[in-house]
């Protein structure tokens, strides 16, 4: 076992005897480090250990679905909840953690885990909210823990105010190294053949489970290659993937791009994102009168100083003055 593995390890049992333990006054953990290292690998593996234990209830939140408002999170919370009711409002913190005990009692389960997942998204959210959130479970004994799954430190969660004092687990970016023996370990492939592919994409996507996809999936369109397959028996991998490989891969890395419009899927912007969209269309193909009627928010005469704000505009580029 190598010290990553070693560390990570270590790591993944600590998680999983805090949140068995309903006992512990711990009721927080925060678990961070980018997609480029074992974060979410390992909390993987600790909702499976954890779930074994029939007395432990999971409950999983994506926080960028539910991060638009106060009542979309609760009621997105509650929504999770195996017997919630169809229909039923549920509009602040207090009652969708009572709800959460209520559900623990009914189901005969000792803890119930929220593993908030994308939780930057929480801070769309006022800090009162957060403390609130945060403060709730510690009510319960210990029965209710939430995990707090992110690329930040919780130190950038608390800028301005105190917000909750959790037990954090940092993940660090694998180096490339330990990127191609997880690999290995993964995949059960020809070794050269992976640390060759890793060679080729490493310097942009170091997310193990985009590079685990990308390498089955050149496998298998490879293995029905007979040059393919001779250039990997002759250790040739290089000047294979050169001549037959990029176009294989290209498709991979851009397979979201190129779904066809009749299949049926839709994709949803949030409001920001559109209203980010509107703006930049504005900018782009009005006329500068048209920018300052659309994204100036007051008028000339409130203030005595000058503002300029710069609006790039593919047709029209033109700087903007306003006073404040």
């Amino acid at each position: 076992m190598s010290g990553m593995e070693a560390t990570c390890s270590k790591k993944l049992w600590q998680i999983v005897s805090l949140l068995r333990c309903r006992n512990s006054s711990i009721t927080h953990l925060h678990v961070y480090g980018t997609t480029a290292g074992p974060r979410d690998e390992v909390m993987q593996k600790v909702i499976e250990e954890v779930k074994e234990n029939d007395e432990v209830m999971v409950l999983r939140v994506n926080c960028y679905v539910n991060h638009r408002s106060h009542k979309l999170f609760c009621q997105g919370l509650y929504n999770l909840l195996p017997h919630s009711k169809s229909g039923k409002k549920i509009e602040n913190l207090e009652s969708v953690f009572e709800e959460c005990k209520a559900e623990l009692q009914y189901v005969k389960s000792v803890v119930m885990v929220i593993v908030l997942n994308n939780s930057e998204m929480l801070l769309n959210f006022p800090p009162s909210f957060l403390q609130t959130l945060f403060s709730i479970p510690k009510k319960y004994g210990g029965t209710v823990k939430l995990v707090s799954v992110a690329r930040l430190p919780w130190t950038r969660f608390e800028i301005t105010e105190h917000i909750s004092s959790p037990v954090q687990f940092a993940f660090e970016a694998l180096s490339k190294g330990e990127v191609q023996e997880a690999l290995s370990a993964r995949l059960n492939f020809d070794s050269n053949f992976v640390r060759c592919m890793l060679d080729m994409v490493y310097s942009v996507c170091r997310d193990l489970n985009q590079l685990s996809y990308i390498i089955e999936k050149l496998w298998d369109t490879g293995t029905s290659d007979e040059n393919w397959a001779n250039s990997a028996a002759s250790n040739k991998l290089k000047t294979c993937y050169t001549a037959r490989g990029q176009n294989r891969t290209d498709e991979l890395f851009y397979r979201s791009e190129k779904r066809p419009v009749e299949d049926g899927q839709t994709f949803c912007l949030s409001t920001s994102a559109k209203y980010l969209l509107i703006a930049a269309y504005c900018a782009s193909y009005n006329p500068p009168n048209s920018d300052r009627r659309f994204l100036l928010r007051y008028s000339y005469d409130e203030s005595p100083l000058i503002l300029y704000i710069v609006v790039y505009n593919p047709g029209i580029g033109d700087t903007l003055k306003k006073k404040v």
